[in-house]
């Protein structure tokens, strides 16, 4: 059923009704009036009326719920369509729509009735004739990174003679979510990062070739390898040519990011800093789409009702880097949340040592220990820290000054 259903008539009219029977008896017994006659059954057949209408208007009016998401970033704007269809036949004069909705986003065009830090109510009025649909826009603005989605959703519907109402509530959850993305936080030396290894990256200058990409041909030279003779091209030319390759760079980037507190006491807090980490691993997102360079994301919270963790598979690309922004989007303090040290566990698993690593989060003894297990496997390793407002790289090796 898509409403439940809570039916409100004046007290004073509802016990207007135990007297009829006795209006009934004296009017039979002393007077013989054709107008209270008609009065009494006048009353009886509108509160009848107001009662059937009142029990049943829950039958006739649905709301339209398409699955939609509407992504936005911070200061964006859009309509959010509430369709209301009233298949009655009897014209639905007035009403009001009640929904809560996540401080995400702010509505506009609507009557805003409370506010807190998490969340505001608002309301605004509806009207049907009979066997109608509507649609009702609702104007939001994109306020901050996260998801909004319209909550609580109830409707009192008045009765025509505006007696009584029916609060209808809405059963299931309305479907259409706003998506915000996250707005990237400068972090000053992203450029620090393009410290490179052998890998698939064409470059100018590097010390790696791919011997998958071949560049051309050139004379061969006594110090040149054996194997890299091209013997077809050798055969056309009636002499030795020498295979030349492209050269090359490995850079994967891998982001962790940690959005709890890392401390024994600490049950599942999630560290105040969050949000500033999630806008710092979105500017390097950026930064790394502009450069081509691939990257990959790991993250201690639990996505889509799965029992792993989240993990954004490596790629590149605008459609990559609006997946990544989605996904940090939908962070919230909220998740479900896996423990550090499970975390870095499974992590060990998963993550390519040939990686570039680079850590967000609170800094602890497990996250220490875990970074520190990665360095000693020769994994280039950098953590990303707010110094005097800005953020910066910096090695793990050279922070901690005693790692060698």
């Amino acid at each position: 059923m898509m409403w439940r259903r809570e039916v409100h008539i004046p007290e004073i009219f509802r016990r207007a009704i135990y007297v009829i029977p006795i209006l009934f008896l004296l009017e039979y017994l002393l007077f013989s009036s054709f107008i209270l006659i008609f009065t009494i059954l006048l009353f009886i057949s509108i509160y009848a009326f107001i009662y059937y209408y009142l029990h049943h208007i829950q039958n006739d009016i649905h709301l339209m719920n398409r699955k939609k998401t509407v992504k936005l970033f911070p200061g964006e704007t859009a309509k959010i369509p509430i369709n209301i269809k009233h298949r009655g036949i009897i014209p639905f004069l007035q009403g009001e729509i009640f929904f809560q909705s996540s401080n995400t986003i702010h509505c506009t065009n609507v009557n805003k009735l409370l506010e807190d830090d998490m969340k505001s109510n608002y309301r605004f009025s509806i009207s049907h004739q009979f066997n109608s649909e509507k649609v009702y826009p609702v104007d939001i603005v994109a306020k901050k990174r996260g998801i909004a989605k319209f909550q609580n959703i109830e409707l009192k519907a008045l009765d025509p003679f505006f007696i009584g109402f029916s609060l209808l509530f809405y059963q299931s959850y309305f479907r259409t979510e706003v998506l915000v993305y996250p707005e990237p936080k400068l972090v000053a030396n992203a450029h620090f990062l393009e410290k490179m290894k052998g890998g698939d990256h064409i470059t100018r200058h590097s010390l790696f070739e791919d011997t998958s990409l071949i560049r051309g041909a050139r004379e061969y030279a006594p110090n040149d390898p054996f194997s890299r003779i091209h013997w077809g091209l050798s055969a056309k030319n009636n002499r030795l040519m020498t295979k030349e390759f492209d050269n090359t760079n490995y850079v994967k980037w891998t982001f962790v990011l940690n959005v709890l507190v890392d401390h024994p006491q600490s049950v599942n807090n999630f560290s105040l800093n969050m949000e500033n980490d999630i806008c710092y691993i979105t500017y390097m997102c950026q930064y790394a789409h502009k450069h081509n360079i691939p990257f990959e994301m790991y993250a201690n919270v639990v996505m889509n009702n799965t029992q792993s963790a989240f993990h954004l598979e490596q790629g590149k690309g605008q459609t990559h880097l609006l997946k990544a922004m989605e996904m940090l989007a939908r962070i919230t303090t909220g998740s479900i949340t896996i423990k550090p040290n499970h975390f870095y566990a499974s992590l060990k698993k998963r993550v390519d040592e040939d990686a570039i690593m680079i850590y967000f989060g609170d800094h602890g003894k497990t996250t220490e220990e875990f970074l520190l297990s990665w360095l000693k496997t020769g994994t280039t390793i950098f953590t990303v820290e707010k110094q005097e407002e800005v953020a910066h790289i910096l090695p793990f090796e050279t922070r901690r000054g005693s790692v060698v």
